[in-house]
């Protein structure tokens, strides 16, 4: 009896052990990465309130994202808009609005779900401290020289929805919190295109 005990005990230890390594292996953090951005793809059009922290007090906003395509409304204050190849940027201060072309790093800094691809070359990836909420997952640049060096994510363990963003480089840092978030809407084009007749007095400088 005590070596049936025994031989019960082992058993029931392997089998735990066997099953917790599947379950660390099932939440490394490439793969809540892989869920999140699955997730966010498969969602259609996305709508998501934030409050955002850039050093300079908190302020509140709305990006809107379908695709590779983005708008993000900061107050009417600062307004971007992407269509996937072209962005505006409108500074209400300076009433102006510039063009440019920008570049991936570029874009990963002005949206907060660039890191949906980002997470796939550049950067190192590894767990941080995670909640019985969410979990932690941690970006760094391989790259010394990369303009977004480091990007902290907290992704809702039950519906892998991100529900903070930390971004910083050098000379930034935003801290992003999600306080809502829409799935399967239907954009009309036009949301990520920048409408002078909406702007008739701003400056439009055309950086391209």
């Amino acid at each position: 009896m005590i070596k049936m005990n025994s031989l019960f005990k082992r058993f029931v230890a392997f089998c735990l052990t066997v099953i917790v390594a599947q379950m660390v292996m099932a939440q490394s953090p490439t793969s809540i990465l892989d869920k999140t951005a699955a997730k966010f793809k498969a969602a259609g059009g996305v709508k998501a309130s934030f409050t955002m922290d850039a050093g300079a007090g908190p302020s509140s906003g709305v990006i809107k994202l379908q695709g590779n395509k983005f708008t993000i409304d900061i107050g009417g204050e600062y307004v971007v808009w992407f269509d996937g190849k072209d962005m505006w940027s409108y500074l209400k201060d300076n009433d102006e609005v510039n063009i440019t072309n920008p570049t991936q790093s570029e874009i990963a800094k002005m949206n907060p779900y660039a890191f949906v691809d980002l997470y796939k070359k550049g950067y190192d990836v590894k767990m941080g401290k995670s909640t019985a909420k969410y979990y932690e997952v941690i970006l760094k640049a391989k790259d010394k020289s990369s303009s977004l060096q480091n990007v902290v994510l907290h992704i809702n363990k039950v519906n892998y929805q991100p529900i903070m963003i930390d971004m910083s480089s050098p000379k930034t840092a935003n801290k992003i919190k999600i306080s809502s978030y829409q799935t399967n809407l239907n954009f009309d084009p036009s949301t990520f295109v920048f409408n002078k007749k909406k702007y008739p007095s701003v400056e439009v400088i055309d950086l391209r």
